[in-house]
């Protein structure tokens, strides 16, 4: 039926080269990406789920990158969609994340990670941001590697960090009129910053960070 419908120019190609074309082409694109990280001055975060086959014990895990790149456009990139053999605990997951990190390039730019509540990520995350701080890779000591409802708190922390950043923020706060966001609901935020960039400095790269948080 195939050979009824195809140009007959097509020159067909076995399941095996297929798959090998396919491969090539990925091993490419994540150098691009690769390249891309290395090169980002900012931070990002992450997301990351685990489920288990119905009929199988194995258990199969996704970990995906939130972040802001220099034109102001937010991205979404695939990092790990694999297998997990058990046990399925904190300790073999947090190893399956940072490896995936140190083979991206990230372990040293991460700033939260999203989670859901199944019981193992807790010891996960301690396990994580034990190994991730030891590099000296996590903003306030990982306190607010895991998001939670301490955002607006990790954005006080991150102000007060900097002294340069003070400055901008009083000027942000003594420029820019408090919004109702019921008023201004279709606001394009990310213009907005893209917009100010320059005139807001730091502050506008911490916003940049925060907003790559992916909120659930």
């Amino acid at each position: 039926a195939r050979d009824k419908f195809l140009n007959p120019d097509c020159k067909p190609i076995c399941r095996q080269t297929a798959a090998l074309d396919v491969f090539k082409r990925f091993e490419i694109e994540k150098a691009k990406l690769i390249d891309v990280f290395a090169k980002h001055n900012g931070r990002v975060c992450l997301t990351a789920d685990l489920w288990s086959s119905r009929s199988t014990v194995t258990g199969y895990i996704c970990v995906t990158s939130h972040y802001i790149d220099e034109s102001w456009r937010l991205n979404n990139k695939l990092l790990a969609f694999c297998d997990l053999k058990p046990p399925h605990n904190g300790e073999e997951i947090a190893k399956k994340i940072y490896d995936c990190l140190k083979e991206w390039g990230l372990e040293k730019k991460i700033l939260t990670i999203t989670l859901d509540n199944a019981s193992a990520n807790t010891s996960m995350q301690t396990i994580l941001k034990h190994r991730l701080q030891s590099g000296n890779g996590l903003l306030c000591g990982g306190k607010f590697l895991h998001v939670n409802d301490d955002l607006f708190e990790l954005e006080s922390s991150l102000i007060s960090a900097s002294k340069s950043t003070k400055s901008t923020l009083e000027i942000y706060l003594d420029d820019e009129p408090r919004l109702e966001m019921k008023t201004f609901s279709d606001m394009e935020i990310l213009s907005f910053w893209k917009e100010n960039q320059h005139r807001y400095g730091d502050l506008a790269s911490m916003a940049s960070d925060l907003l790559s948080i992916p909120i659930t």
